[in-house]
């Protein structure tokens, strides 16, 4: 594996994108346990700490992108080309 690309969108408004809440799970943040409102990051997750599916080899390896762009909807990924353009053909050429 050259690398593995996780990319989000990080509304303007609140934490749902249109599709997942919050926005940032996307890129393995979610919320605490019993909270609607605070948020962890990746670094922070059970996921990562464990390296249960290699996330942290992947990271300590250098072979880990993940981007949470903000003011971008969670359609804008198929629907926008400009973001197609920006953020997700870089990673396929």
């Amino acid at each position: 594996l050259k690398h593995a690309v996780f990319l989000t969108g990080i509304p303007q408004e609140g934490d749902y994108d249109g599709g997942i809440e919050p926005a940032c799970s996307g890129v393995f943040g979610y919320y605490r346990d019993g909270s609607r409102t605070e948020k962890v990051a990746m670094k922070s997750q059970q996921i990562y700490t464990a390296d249960t599916f290699g996330l942290r080899t992947l990271d300590e390896a250098g072979k880990l992108v993940i981007e949470a762009v903000p003011g971008i909807g969670h359609h804008a990924w198929v629907d926008n080309v400009d973001v197609f353009h920006t953020y997700i053909l870089p990673h396929l050429v």
